[in-house]
């Protein structure tokens, strides 16, 4: 079966319409029936959380040599998988709150960065400006940052890792750290 890829949000509609026959004759005069289809965006996180473990002062480590199918050589990412019906743009708001206490804020890339790269499954977003593939320092507080560009929607290729690298600052308090980041993601239409 095809996919049906126009949405009733871009003013599009899909007529459908019934007919029946036998070997002796074939209905006549029946009426379309319309059929609207919405877009639905839906992003699942398969890993919400990042465990980077005890670390020590100056220390870098970063999620990108993490294998998703096994989960070796943790620090694993975060992975976000597209369950919606159309592609999307997803935006990265920037934390209120400071991973690190001693280093300024928001953080420089050198103490906090991310990128996006493709999950498991193949080409995941559009290769463009707006999809972030190298490291990045974080947005400041409340600012938006589209991270990635047409967010595919088909099964096979439905699937991104958000990559952090951190380095501890080398002066800073021992301590449980943690960030929330809020991602949305945005329909934007043909």
């Amino acid at each position: 079966a095809n996919e049906l890829l126009f949405f009733f949000d871009d003013g599009n509609f899909y007529n459908w319409t019934l007919s029946a026959n036998d070997t002796f004759s074939e209905s006549s005069g029946a009426r379309p029936f319309a059929y609207n289809l919405s877009v639905y965006i839906a992003m699942k996180l398969i890993n919400q959380s990042v465990e980077f473990g005890d670390l020590s002062l100056g220390e870098n480590v970063d999620t990108s040599g993490c294998n998703l199918g096994t989960g070796s050589s943790t620090p694993c990412p975060i992975v976000i998988e597209n369950i919606g019906n159309a592609e999307y743009f997803i935006n990265l708001t920037g934390p209120e709150n400071h991973f690190w206490s001693n280093a300024t804020y928001p953080h420089p890339i050198e103490h906090f960065s991310f990128r996006i790269e493709n999950g498991s499954e193949g080409q995941a977003y559009k290769t463009s400006a707006d999809s972030i593939v190298t490291y990045t320092a974080l947005p400041d507080n409340g600012t938006n940052l589209t991270i990635v560009d047409n967010f595919n929607h088909t099964d096979s290729n439905d699937t991104f890792r958000l990559d952090i690298n951190i380095t501890v600052p080398e002066i800073e308090p021992v301590g449980n750290k943690n960030i929330s980041l809020l991602l949305t993601g945005w329909y934007v239409g043909p």
